[in-house]
C-alpha cells in the first residue's frame, strides 16, 4: 500500500462523510429547531471543509502531474 493509493482512499472517503454528517445534520435541524442557527452553522463548516479538502486532492494531482 503506498501514500498516493491511502490519499486516493481519503479523496473519496471525505465527500461520503461529509454528506453524511449533512444528511445527520439535516435531520437533527428537523427534531431540534431551537438549535437551528448552529446547526445550520455547522452544515455551512462541513461544506466549506469538504470543498477544500478536495482542492487539496486536486492540487495533489496537479503538482504529480508536472512533476512526473
Amino acid at each position: 500500500m503506498t501514500i498516493s493509493s491511502i490519499i486516493n482512499g481519503l479523496l473519496v472517503l471525505i465527500p461520503l462523510g461529509g454528506s453524511l454528517r449533512i444528511a445527520i445534520l439535516a435531520v437533527s435541524l428537523i427534531s431540534n429547531q431551537d438549535e437551528e442557527k448552529a446547526i445550520k452553522g455547522k452544515i455551512f463548516n462541513t461544506i466549506k471543509f469538504v470543498v477544500i479538502a478536495s482542492c487539496v486532492g486536486i492540487i495533489k494531482d496537479l503538482v504529480l502531474r508536472y512533476y512526473n
